[in-house]
């Protein structure tokens, strides 16, 4: 039987340096940290049902965990920690690139987990030159996909 307290969220963080003259590879080389996924301008990816979707741009991502923790504070200082070999170099690289720290919270539930940035988060990202990105879906709980 399911736990009744258990809860179908999940939040997936992610840091991501973009734009059409990023050169991944020398953001991981300069940085020493390793991306989650790296992404080039004119690759195509599959995404069904819709066909081939191929980037408009080069991307270079570190992203947290979806199931290490329904707290939106967790995952965004988790990904921030691991920026922090590279955190000058990445600071520079936010002034040059598109920097930004994307949320994205998917919740069967109405209210879903609670989000805010504290203070010193805000500050980390003031200084990466990050915007912040939140995307919140709300439409697992009773949508036609859900069908047994």
């Amino acid at each position: 039987m399911a736990d009744p307290l258990a809860r179908d969220d999940e939040i997936d963080v992610y840091y991501l340096l973009s734009s059409t003259t990023l050169d991944p590879d020398a953001v991981t080389t300069a940085t020493g940290i390793v991306p989650t996924e790296v992404h080039r301008l004119g690759e195509g990816a599959s995404v069904a049902p819709r066909g081939t979707h191929y980037w408009k741009e080069n991307r270079w991502e570190v992203k947290s965990n979806p199931s290490m923790s329904l707290e939106l504070d967790d995952h965004v200082r988790w990904v921030l920690a691991q920026l922090e070999p590279g955190w000058e170099t990445l600071a520079s690289l936010g002034r040059q690139h598109d920097a930004s720290l994307q949320c994205v919270i998917d919740t069967a539930e109405s209210t879903g987990p609670a989000m805010w940035f504290d203070h010193d988060v805000v500050t980390r990202l003031a200084e990466l030159h990050a915007s912040i990105d939140i995307d919140y879906y709300s439409f697992r709980a009773g949508s036609s996909d859900d069908q047994d």
